[in-house]
């Protein structure tokens, strides 16, 4: 009996330190799982830390890059509006330029009263494309007879105008100056004084300015009209 009491308290104690020697292995490898746990959970919150900053420094790039070309497009707006408000003010200087050299071509023009004088049954149709013309109409009293010339000028606008005014000017001083010459020959004096004025040498590559111009010459004696275009 004694004998048997003692292998069953042997065996107890076997048992006992086997189970001890178990637990103490359980508890050695929750503790390193924890460990291993805490190790992983370290490494997450790093990567999470190391992502927010990448992605903080890209927002902070992205959005100086908004800002600048906010602040580019902001200046190019300002200078476009300036650019804007200097052309559309030189344009007006120009136009208010050209409304007064079109009051002036108006001004070398024939009087209303003085054609009506000449040729009281008559209309004048003058519709400038472009505030100022190249068409001129031109009439003058001549002793008994009266001289009309309607003329067209090349180029349009302001060049036109420059051409009419030479038109104008040429034809008064051919007339006052002779008073016996055909419609033809005031004509060719007209482009003598064009050809001369624009300093026209007929060679190639010059400018060829000109006008296309009809005149008459009316006789209301003998109610006779001449003619002479070119």
């Amino acid at each position: 009996i004694l004998i048997a009491s003692l292998r069953r308290q042997i065996q107890k104690q076997k048992l006992l330190a086997e189970y001890e020697a178990n637990r103490r292995q359980k508890e050695m490898e929750i503790k390193n799982l924890e460990l291993t746990n805490e190790k992983e959970k370290t490494k997450r919150q790093k990567l999470v830390i190391v992502i927010g900053f990448i992605g903080l420094i890209a927002l902070i790039v992205f959005s100086f890059m908004v800002y600048r070309q906010y602040i580019q497009k902001k200046k190019a707006n300002i200078e476009l509006t300036e650019k804007n408000r200097l052309i559309s003010h030189q344009k007006q200087q120009i136009t208010d330029s050209i409304r007064y050299a079109s009051r002036i071509q108006k001004a070398v023009l024939p009087p209303e009263e003085f054609v009506t004088k000449i040729l009281p049954q008559h209309f004048i149709l003058n519709k400038p494309r472009d505030i100022v013309s190249g068409d001129y109409y031109w009439t003058t009293q001549r002793g008994n007879e009266s001289i009309i010339a309607v003329a067209d000028c090349t180029g349009h606008g302001v060049p036109g105008a420059f051409m009419s005014m030479l038109g104008v000017a040429f034809l008064n001083n051919i007339v006052s100056g002779n008073d016996s010459l055909s419609a033809g020959e005031i004509l060719n004096e007209l482009r003598t004084e064009v050809i001369s004025a624009l300093k026209q040498k007929g060679e190639e590559g010059e400018q060829t300015d000109g006008m296309h111009i009809a005149l008459h010459i009316i006789a209301h004696e003998n109610m006779k009209i001449e003619f002479a275009g070119a």
